[in-house]
């Protein structure tokens, strides 16, 4: 996907995993120069590591979020709701979609479960 916008969360919502992650990737390495440029699996894989090594960060702003107590019991599907929370550390509403859907993929009780602070986390 080339032209989603924080607008057209259908998109993120229907995404497969490996989707969602190739997003992510595309979104945070850009498109290249158009030479070659990179293809989706290498997008997919720096997405996941992107992922993986930012989830601590992203737990803390989430996890511990009174909204995201809320959306478990209420809307467990709040892309939109869920990106507002990341947008002020990702600084992009793309990338905040692509990152919400990922996390609301797996569950957020599933993705706080191993939040440090978990205590207070959305369970």
């Amino acid at each position: 996907m080339t032209s989603n916008t924080f607008g057209d969360l259908e998109w993120f919502a229907n995404a497969s995993e490996d989707q969602l992650y190739a997003e992510l990737g595309r979104l945070l390495l850009g498109e290249g120069l158009g030479v070659g440029g990179m293809d989706p699996g290498a997008w997919r894989r720096f997405g996941k590591e992107w992922f993986t090594s930012n989830t601590e960060k992203l737990q803390e702003l989430v996890c511990s979020s009174e909204f995201v107590r809320a959306a478990v019991l209420e809307a467990p599907q709040d892309i939109a709701g869920i990106a507002m929370l990341v947008l002020p550390l990702l600084k992009d509403q793309q990338l905040a979609c692509a990152v919400a859907a990922i996390m609301l993929r797996s569950g957020l009780v599933l993705f706080c479960s191993t939040w440090q602070g978990h205590g207070s986390a959305a369970h």
